[in-house]
């Protein structure tokens, strides 16, 4: 019988975890023979077919059952399958030589990974470890050759699972918000080797739906080594975008993914297709933002322009760093929320209109809100001045000391003191002055050098209490103040919001500087006109009592501009004097439910902090108290009953020129304007008509003019009764009788106990002041005696 040699073959894993086939649980099928262990199949078969199974006998180390083949060729084989790849690092070989043949070669051929053919020399009965380190095998390969006939056979195979790439899967995305996430992943196995590198790769969805690692496109996360959990927190992504992702591991044998997930983040995202904000294809998703949408302004190269025309909204808005916003003239904005800026914001304006921008809520980070008023000039000294505030908090207005106009060492820059002489009540900045950051809701008067704008750059006013600035009931009681905010505010509802004695009159005075050909006048406004200042305009208010006057958020709107005729129309007058060269205008509405009386907000003096040696006017239709009026509220009903009193100041010699313009009153009603001097009625409302009169004396006052709307004819006949006359006291010592024109009159002053303590006549000039005796505080009754009729009227010494 032949000698029957045995292979011992050795094979271990790289891991601590090993398996040996032993081939105690085999099974000979005949042909082959094969053993499972752990989830691994090997199957022996032989170039004959006649693998075998058999106890080994403990032949040259062998124990329990072997496997070996039976032949007479000297050139036999052997194979080896694995059903997953295996590593193998030796292996121990026997063999036999039965016809003395000498020595035979040994051949190992591996199948799988990159290794090498390793061949080796042996003798009969020989046994030794052959070194082969393969990795990744699938397939060893045993042949012999030259010599005699052999036989061979194998008994322990050690071996091991072969390195892998790892294992990994994706979690879904978590804390998902407008700009960041939280993506991670969980590494299950690291495949027998290290893992080199772990993390997220993810990219925009509509970029790259199966981001890996270097793909286009593709963003890559990396999050350290090791197995298990990990996670990363991902910021600067698009707002209201639509991203996949997906884990990764390194290892040695190469790298794996999870599987693709997608996440989405919330509000909308800015892509800059065009700088247009109201297209819809600029954002993400493809909708103009609304009023419950977060946005996103990414550092993009095209970066959003809200055009004028366009009423842009949003809840919170942020302004990457290195990224802009920018609001044009006649655009404007609201945010319900908060801003968070970062970036460049601008807000543009010109010599007809503003940019506008509302914020309710919060303003944080590093960058300002800057607002770009622009203010015409002139070469003329006096001209080309403007009203303004701030309307950002912490601007300084040394920062400005190099674009406004000089005179010396003064700068066109000035607040006002209403306790300085008259003047001197602007009192202009000096080149050496560092006055610090403008006051808020205070007013300066401002001179640019070069037509353009100044950048008023802060952070936007956004305390909910409002803005409250003191107003002081000295000097000429004007104060100049303004508004706070970067968007228009409404007057009526400022002044509606004033404490009922803070201010002598609900009225506002604003600085035209294009009026009269570019003179400038003051232009009053009040609840009547519904007018709409603009961001950063400044006005006067006359108070009457100090303390605070507050600008409220709820006051902001976007409207400029005087908006009444929106509403319900009312019947309305402008009636305009011009010299030829100057054009002054007064104004009378006739609103519901309003008297012929003082209705405080809708009747309005002219601004008197300056003189006005060129103006027209008028005087309440009842209950005068002197009042030059540049807005006149009357009942919108009974026309005819109504006779207005019209004043004017202009020098003796002057050709005057009246003419109106009116709105809305009902048909067949005429408007005429009286002349008292001259005894004529002209009726003024008709198309290019109009009263041009010559003065042969100085007019500083009521009395010669009154304004009549009737449905009648008028005739000289026609007289205006008392009900325009009007006597009050102007001091301790002065009653002033006011309406009567050219009349003679008598006056008589009685005691409440009936005794007459003055009495003197007069010839009515259309105001006559009437000098009072040494009398004691207390109530008096005053008797006016005309050719017209009688007038009683009481007064209160104090």
């Amino acid at each position: 019988m032949k000698k029957i040699t045995f292979l011992l073959i050795l094979l271990i894993a790289q891991t601590s975890i090993s398996q040996t086939f032993n081939w105690e649980t085999a099974t000979d099928n005949g042909t082959n023979v094969t053993e499972t262990l752990g989830g691994i199949t090997a199957t022996v078969t032989t170039s004959n077919n006649d693998a075998q199974l058999a106890n080994g006998g403990g032949f040259d180390g062998s124990s329990g059952n072997v496997v070996f083949t039976q032949n007479s060729d000297n050139s036999a084989s052997m194979t080896i399958t694995f059903s997953t790849a295996v590593n193998v690092l030796s292996i121990f070989k026997f063999i036999a030589d039965a016809d003395g043949g000498g020595e035979s070669n040994i051949v190992f051929t591996p199948t799988g990974g990159s290794n090498s053919i390793v061949t080796e020399g042996i003798t009969q009965s020989a046994g030794e470890v052959v070194t082969l380190n393969w990795t990744n095998i699938t397939v060893i390969n045993i042949t012999l050759s030259g010599g005699g006939t052999e036989s061979f056979g194998i008994d322990d195979i050690v071996l091991g699972i072969a390195v892998t790439a790892p294992t990994v899967t994706t979690t879904a995305a978590s804390s998902v918000v407008n700009t960041s996430a939280t993506l991670a992943g969980n590494i299950t196995a690291d495949g027998g080797d290290a893992i080199t590198d772990r993390g997220i790769v993810y990219s925009i969805t509509s970029e790259n739906a199966n981001p890996t690692i270097g793909g286009a496109n593709v963003i890559q996360d990396t999050n350290g080594t090791g197995t298990g959990v990990f996670s990363e927190s991902i910021t600067g992504l698009a707002a209201g975008t639509q991203y996949s992702f997906n884990a990764y591991a390194i290892n040695g044998q190469g790298t794996s993914y999870g599987t693709v997930a997608t996440f989405t983040t919330t509000g909308k995202g800015w892509l800059g297709i065009n700088s247009n904000w109201a297209d819809a294809s600029n954002w993400s998703p493809n909708t103009i933002p609304i009023l419950t949408d977060n946005l996103v302004i990414p550092n993009t190269t095209i970066l959003p322009v809200i055009n004028s025309g366009t009423n842009a909204v949003a809840n919170d808005i942020t302004i990457e760093t290195s990224s802009s916003l920018t609001i044009n003239t006649g655009g404007s904005l609201t945010i319900e929320g908060n801003l968070s800026q970062n970036g460049t914001f601008t807000i543009n304006s010109d010599a007809t209109s503003n940019g506008s921008f509302i914020l309710k809520g919060t303003q944080s980070g590093v960058g300002n809100v800057d607002y770009h008023r622009f203010l015409t000039t002139s070469g003329i000294s006096t001209q080309g001045w403007h009203l303004v505030a701030s309307p950002v908090d912490g601007k300084n207005i040394n920062d400005f000391f190099g674009d406004v106009a000089t005179n010396g060492t003064k700068r066109g820059i000035a607040p006002y003191i209403n306790t300085n002489a008259a003047t001197f009540k602007w009192n202009y900045y000096l080149n050496t002055d560092t006055p610090g950051f403008f006051t808020n809701a205070k007013g300066y008067t401002l001179k640019k050098s070069i037509a353009g704008t100044l950048n008023f750059s802060g952070s936007v006013n956004t305390n909910n209490a409002g803005v409250s600035i003191q107003v002081d009931a000295t000097g000429d009681q004007f104060n100049a103040i303004g508004n706070p905010y970067p968007s228009y505010i409404n007057s009526g509802t400022f002044l509606d919001n004033v404490p009922g004695t803070r201010l002598t009159e609900k009225t506002i005075w604003l600085w035209d500087t294009e009026a009269n050909g570019g003179v400038g006048e003051y232009i009053t406004k009040n609840s009547a006109t519904a007018y709409k200042v603009a961001p950063g305009q400044g006005f006067f208010v006359k108070a009457l009592n100090t303390g605070n006057v507050t600008f409220t958020e709820a006051m902001q709107t976007h409207v400029g501009g005087d908006t009444f005729l929106k509403q319900e129309p009312r019947p309305e007058i402008t009636l305009s004097i011009t010299d030829g060269i100057s054009v002054k205008n007064t104004e009378i509405f006739y609103i519901k439910n309003k008297t012929t009386g003082f209705d405080d907000g809708y009747d309005s003096s002219m601004f008197s902090g300056v003189a006005n040696p060129f103006a027209v006017y008028t005087q309440l239709v009842t209950n005068s108290k002197g009042e030059n009026l540049a807005i006149q509220t009357l009942p919108n009903v009974d026309y005819n009953s109504m006779i207005v009193p019209v004043g004017i100041n202009a020098s003796k010699g002057k050709e005057i020129t009246f003419s109106l313009h009116a709105n809305n009153f009902p048909d067949g009603l005429k408007i005429f304007i009286e002349d008292k001097e001259n005894n004529t009625f002209t009726r003024i409302d008709e198309s290019n008509s109009n009263y041009k009169i010559t003065l042969n004396t100085t007019q500083n006052g009521i009395g010669r003019f009154y304004l009549h709307t009737t449905s009648a004819a008028l005739s000289v006949d026609t007289s205006v009764n008392l009900n325009n006359v009007s006597v009050y006291k102007i001091n301790s010592n002065t009653i002033r009788i006011n309406g009567l024109y050219k009349e003679k009159a008598k006056i008589s002053i009685f005691s409440i106990l009936g005794k007459q303590v003055l009495s003197t006549s007069f010839k009515s000039s259309g105001i006559n002041d009437v000098q009072l005796p040494n009398l004691s505080k207390g109530v008096y009754l005053v008797k006016l005696i005309t050719e017209k009729g009688e007038l009683t009227q009481k007064i209160i010494l104090e």
